[in-house]
């Protein structure tokens, strides 16, 4: 130390770097500057700090160079399939022709099925229906009641004679 307490200069960096030491810290520093083989600690150690400047963004010159080499490896797009009509490509006619073949099928299943189930009971006659038009309006229970029977008894008669043992 010196007289007024202080350390000179060349205390205060402390003994002379080794030779071990030099060589280390120039494998760091080429690590820094990414280029040469820098040892696998210096390369890692280097890394995180390009990575804490800039988020590991690429200069132009790398992103040109991976562009370069994900572009080189696609394959090459049909310049004519952009200049077709929409009409003239494959996939335009996709769409209409399922819905065509939808709607073929849909006929052919309703024309070629049997008659509608249930179409062979025998239909309410006039006289029920007015006698439930004459019951809605608050008159003529009993003759609903008469004319209902009339028609549950045909219609259980032709169940009968539908689902015979």
């Amino acid at each position: 130390m010196s007289d007024d307490g202080t350390a000179g200069a060349d205390e205060a960096q402390g003994p002379a770097p080794s030779a071990a030491e030099e060589a280390e810290a120039a494998a760091f520093a080429a690590a820094l500057e990414g280029r040469g083989d820098a040892p696998e600690d210096a390369a890692a150690a280097a890394a995180l700090l390009r990575y804490s400047r800039d988020a590991g963004a690429l200069d132009d010159a790398s992103a040109a160079r991976v562009l370069q080499a994900v572009l080189g490896d696609a394959p090459a797009s049909d310049p004519v399939a952009g200049e077709r009509p929409w009409w003239a490509r494959p996939w335009t006619f996709l769409l209409p022709a399922g819905v065509g073949l939808a709607v073929a099928g849909a006929a052919l299943v309703l024309t070629l099925r049997p008659g509608v189930p249930g179409g062979d009971l025998p239909l309410p006659d006039v006289a029920l229906l007015r006698a439930q038009a004459r019951a809605a309006e608050g008159a003529g229970s009993g003759e609903l009641d008469e004319a209902l029977t009339t028609y549950r008894g045909a219609l259980h008669r032709r169940l009968g004679e539908r689902y015979a043992p």
